[in-house]
């Protein structure tokens, strides 16, 4: 991959160093005493390129008419661009960052009332590298939670996703693929979004998820981090991205089908996974991941949920829905696992062995407990086929 510059490497690339920026930006500004001035951005979190401009936060209660809320600068040589921030703006959404519980079961519709620039601005805030103003920022950023910045984007990525999965019901209702292949993208996008956020991301951008997963990817491939012990966090970060990258448009609506049946049982799992890791982190502990075996003759695949179903978790339940119905269908432990594999490429065989492992569960009764579920799904419609004993 091309080098990636931090601030420091930017600088030193454009024959100049962070002295002599802090100094022009001083004199540009002229700041009082009591505010602050900072640089943030993607070369904060050395995602920078050669061509990236610097990002310069400015907090006052005394900036004139100086600036408007984002203004352009020219320093050393070096686009800038710079943000003004009112004190008791940020002392305002501090304060609701901190009343927010990260660790609560919520509708999470209802952090939408943190806006995308509010978002945006409380991550540059926690990445950023301040020149002047060091002891009243270090005050601020100790009270800016990185856990509570990612709960956000977990929330937020939920929502998204729900709606995105409805409008993709509706589109293939009305044959409308094209659409249909943009929702499937958005799918992708945000469920890589709770993935990120889970594993402790908190920059809201989505210009950086593809390159977030592949990092991901890389420090996950040794393949002893998993999802609810059963995919690879490696080998889900590459299904997002084909699912973000991919065209869909010369898709028929079979194939662009079988691609949403994987990608939204990964992004169902996903969430439930996420949300394990901020409300129930003891739900984890049990899961290993299980090696696949190859598949024999006779082996019977387990079978995919329908791609109008949703599986979420709720007042401390996971349940399956179907998109606008009330009737949910809750799973207890077993059954969380059992759904899980639903990836039509899992047979009933190595499911009943992970249940023999993991619950010590004999293989004739583990096979029955799956049977049954599979049944009883199937009858409700809530399969992509129904599964006959």
């Amino acid at each position: 991959m091309p080098h990636q510059y931090n601030i420091n490497e930017f600088l030193y690339a454009h024959s100049t160093d962070l002295v002599a920026l802090t100094s022009c930006v001083i004199k540009i500004i002229q700041p009082k005493p009591g505010d602050i001035l900072y640089l943030s951005g993607s070369l904060a979190e050395g995602l920078g390129t050669f061509r990236s401009d610097i990002d310069i936060f400015y907090l006052s209660n005394s900036k004139g008419g100086r600036f408007g809320r984002s203004d352009f600068l020219e320093l050393v040589g070096i686009g800038a661009d710079i943000e003004y921030w009112e004190h008791n703006e940020v002392e305002c959404l501090i304060e609701r960052l901190e009343e927010f519980d990260s660790d609560q079961i919520r509708d999470p519709r209802s952090t939408l009332n943190f806006s995308v620039e509010e978002r945006d601005f409380l991550h540059r805030f926690r990445v950023g590298y301040p020149i002047y103003g060091h002891y009243k920022f270090s005050e601020y950023i100790s009270r800016i939670k990185p856990i509570k910045l990612s709960r956000l984007l977990v929330d937020r990525g939920i929502v998204r996703i729900n709606t995105a999965h409805r409008d993709f019901i509706g589109y293939l209702e009305v044959d409308d693929y094209d659409s249909a292949a943009i929702s499937m993208q958005t799918i992708a996008g945000f469920a890589a979004d709770v993935l990120l956020a889970a594993k402790g991301n908190t920059n809201p951008g989505e210009k950086w998820r593809l390159r977030k997963l592949s990092n991901l990817a890389k420090i996950s491939h040794d393949g002893e981090a998993s999802i609810m012990g059963i995919f690879r966090i490696d080998e889900i970060a590459q299904l997002l991205r084909q699912g973000i990258v991919l065209d869909y448009s010369n898709r028929h609506c079979t194939t662009l089908s079988q691609f949403a049946s994987q990608l939204i049982h990964v992004a169902n799992i996903v969430t439930i996974w996420a949300l394990f890791i901020f409300v129930a982190p003891h739900r984890l502990l049990r899961l290993e991941i299980e090696p696949r075996n190859s598949l024999r003759k006779n082996d019977q695949l387990l079978p995919g949920l329908a791609l109008d179903v949703q599986m979420r978790y709720s007042d401390g339940k996971i349940v399956l829905r179907k998109l606008d119905h009330e009737d949910a269908f809750e799973l207890n432990d077993i059954a969380l696992d059992i759904v899980c594999m639903f990836d039509q490429c899992t047979s009933i065989e190595d499911l009943a062995l992970t249940l023999l492992k993991r619950y010590q569960i004999q293989k004739s009764e583990s096979t029955r407990h799956i049977t049954d579920l599979v049944s009883i799904l199937g009858d409700r419609d809530f399969l992509n086929w129904h599964f006959s004993r």
